[in-house]
């Protein structure tokens, strides 16, 4: 009987995917950024009447970029999970030594040596149990591009709310200059 291969070296990877995705939307940013540095720089940077502006915008940049970098690294770290996976179906389906291959820290790799502890010790297996497990440990990694997400947003409130107080002052200086010449 002929063994049927499963074809995942063939297939792209999702993680690779959203790499590339994530390199081409970076790429158009970087040109736009380029096309309209005139417009960007007048706006972000001549334009300033106090140090806020620069403090405020300086954090949300780097707040971005933070969470852009962990999101990348999740990314490749999902790579190699998938290529582990990959290569553990592989194994399976060759029926050679599941782990052969596969990194010894990987999701699937820990998955298969903890039921097969708790097969040897003749535990009875909740898979539900593991599961929960699994995704508490895997939210505490993707929790930083949320916080980000959140802080990024009430920033934009805090910024709203200062350029308002700025442009208030302005304008209640300007009207006691009105009522003086008057």
């Amino acid at each position: 009987m002929k063994k049927k291969k499963l074809g995942h070296k063939s297939e792209p990877r999702q993680a690779q995917r959203t790499l590339i995705q994530l390199g081409v939307a970076a790429v158009v940013v970087v040109l736009a950024g380029l096309w309209q540095r005139e417009f960007l720089s007048e706006v972000y940077l001549r334009n300033q009447l106090t140090y806020v502006g620069w403090v405020i915008n300086g954090g949300i940049l780097v707040l971005f970029i933070s969470a852009l970098a962990r999101l990348v690294q999740s990314f490749v770290r999902y790579d190699k999970e998938e290529r582990a996976l990959n290569r553990f179906l592989e194994n399976v389906t060759d029926r050679t030594e599941m782990v052969k291959g596969v990194g010894g820290s990987s999701i699937i790799a820990n998955r298969y040596r903890t039921l097969r502890e708790l097969n040897q010790k003749r535990t009875r297996i909740d898979h539900s149990a593991l599961a929960a497990t699994l995704i508490a440990k895997e939210s505490s990694r993707s929790s930083f591009p949320r916080f980000v997400h959140n802080v990024m947003i009430l920033t934009g409130v805090f910024g709203t709310i200062v350029s308002l107080s700025i442009a208030l002052l302005g304008a209640s200086e300007m009207i006691v200059g009105n009522t003086q010449i008057s």
